[in-house]
């Protein structure tokens, strides 16, 4: 008796197609959850990777913008355009936000910031030169640098951390001031903080200046 291969090739190819589909059920599922839970990489340099052009589209940005402008300080007495920012806890709560697009991922931002750079013990700053010349790289700011603050001192740089957009003619970087003996710098009866640019070419002082609560 001659059986019918069709019989036999059926129940494969319903397994199959129940395989195939399943299969396809869980990798779009994947799919959708890497892309609802992706939340982007902190640039090297904080808010890097965060367009002007697109915050203007919403009050968060807007709002984030305007807190930007209010932490940068400028100077172009020197040999070089001189902009620094500090990033203390309201800069990143603010980056966080318009980086994480809800509450839950803001959050999550925020503490990887504090993880990485420790804002809530440590004083940190962008640094962004700019010359219409070359030759920033000659130059070892961390070396002219310090921190001046009232009440508490003078620090030196822990850490500069330069990034890997800079130039030779714009250079920027992360940099960052602790104490040694560990304890927090960042204090709350802190009134003012200045960064000191000492050129040793020039002989002279480049003072950026940021008063509590700015």
């Amino acid at each position: 008796m001659k059986k019918d291969p069709w019989k036999l090739i059926g129940p494969g190819l319903v397994v199959i197609s129940v395989l195939f589909v399943v299969g396809s059920y869980l990798y779009d599922r994947k799919v959708h959850m890497t892309v609802v839970s992706h939340m982007p990489d902190p640039a090297d340099v904080p808010g890097g990777n965060v367009y002007a052009a697109t915050l203007t589209d919403s009050e968060e940005g807007k709002a984030y913008l305007r807190l930007w402008e209010a932490k940068t300080r400028r100077s172009n007495e020197g040999r070089y355009d001189l902009e620094v920012r500090l990033n203390d806890a309201e800069f990143f709560r603010g980056l966080a936000v318009v980086e994480g697009k809800d509450g839950r991922k803001a959050e999550e931002l925020y503490k990887v910031y504090q993880d990485r750079y420790h804002f809530d013990r440590k004083l940190v700053f962008t640094v962004m030169m700019h010359s219409p010349v070359e030759g920033l790289f000659d130059m070892h700011p961390k070396q002219w640098m310090v921190l001046r603050l009232d009440p508490g001192g003078e620090y030196q740089p822990e850490r500069w951390d330069e990034s890997n957009r800079s130039t030779d003619s714009h250079r920027q970087a992360v940099v960052v001031f602790a104490r040694e003996d560990g304890e927090p710098l960042v204090a709350s009866e802190l009134k003012t903080a200045e960064l000191v640019f000492r050129d040793p070419a020039k002989k002279s002082e480049t003072v950026l200046r940021w008063d509590r609560g700015e």
